[in-house]
């Protein structure tokens, strides 16, 4: 029930917070997370110590970057598609767009750079339509609906995978940034 008060209040207040405030926001609130969450605090560590053992990135900054990535997540539906695509940087959405077309549909995959939400809102900025993979239980007169699971997504997004590659055609690869 709390959380429930507390995610309608977040909803309507952080859209309203100005963008100038948002990283001071994150900055406090990320930290009063990080600092009253030793449990998520010990996981944070220790998930860093596998992905970035040679990197000096602090626990307190993955708590920091997760807040700003809440605030953006209520906010974004508020934002004007024409404000989201100006304050944004996209190389390469002309490939889309021309993948879009074709009439095949595209599968958009990346790595989780900022809060992941930008990447259906980006594409319907664009114009282009956005499915998510749900699962219906139960009468269809009354369904429950729940997002799949990404356990179920990926096994399912193999299997395309795997019939895409054996199509005629070529693979592009982005080349990695130089160091």
């Amino acid at each position: 029930m709390l959380t429930g008060a507390l995610s309608r209040t977040a909803e309507r207040a952080l859209p309203l917070l100005p963008g100038v405030l948002i990283g001071p926001f994150a900055e406090v609130f990320g930290t009063l997370a990080y600092l009253s969450s030793p449990g998520a605090r010990r996981n944070v560590r220790s998930n860093l110590a596998v992905i970035a053992p040679d990197r000096k990135t602090s626990a307190r900054r993955v708590f920091v970057e997760q807040t700003r990535n809440y605030v953006e997540i209520f906010s974004i539906p508020h934002i004007k598609p024409e404000r989201l695509l100006a304050s944004l940087r996209v190389e390469g959405w002309e490939h889309v767009a021309h993948a879009y077309e074709l009439g095949k549909g595209v599968i958009l995959a990346s790595a989780h750079l900022g809060s992941v939400s930008f990447v259906g809102q980006l594409t319907l900025a664009h114009g282009l339509p956005v499915a998510l993979p749900v699962e219906v239980i139960g009468d269809i007169r009354n369904p429950y609906v729940v997002p799949l699971g990404p356990r179920a997504i990926s096994d399912q997004l193999l299997g395309i995978f795997e019939r895409t590659l054996k199509l005629p055609g070529k693979l592009s690869v982005p080349e990695q940034p130089k160091p």
